[in-house]
């Protein structure tokens, strides 16, 4: 059953760059809870509302993301998925490249996996190499 689970863990983290990436908080919203809160370093908490908002108009053109080194852990009916995300920006016709490192908290409720908590720590960011 572990395996099953940080299979899924894994599944639904790729979902979510899938989502952030194509503007689709509806491939998200099964999958976060009520009460799911984001953080990140530096700036203020944002709820699961203001998160989905945000997801429908960012303030960038997401041109590309990916994650990188992704693992799950499975503690009972808690879980937990870190990984980095490298993620290019277009911002006023320039591209950005931001990495990200990224901790989510899953809890499972009725027998499905649901992001109660991300917490985002920037990492850094550099014009992007010319194709």
């Amino acid at each position: 059953m572990k395996n099953d689970d940080v299979a899924q863990l894994l599944e639904i983290v790729q979902l979510g760059l899938i989502a952030f990436r194509n503007t689709e908080p509806a491939l998200l919203e099964a999958f976060l809870a009520p009460e799911f809160i984001v953080r990140t370093v530096g700036e203020a908490d944002v709820d699961r509302e203001a998160f989905l908002d945000w997801v429908r108009s960012p303030p960038a053109i997401v041109v590309s993301n990916e994650g990188v080194g992704f693992e799950a852990r499975v503690f009972g009916d808690t879980g937990i998925v870190t990984g980095v995300t490298h993620t290019c920006l277009r911002v006023d016709s320039q591209e950005v490249v931001t990495s990200t490192g990224v901790t989510e908290v899953f809890a499972r409720r009725d027998g499905r996996w649901q992001v109660v908590f991300c917490y985002n720590v920037p990492l850094g960011q550099a014009p992007a190499t010319p194709r």
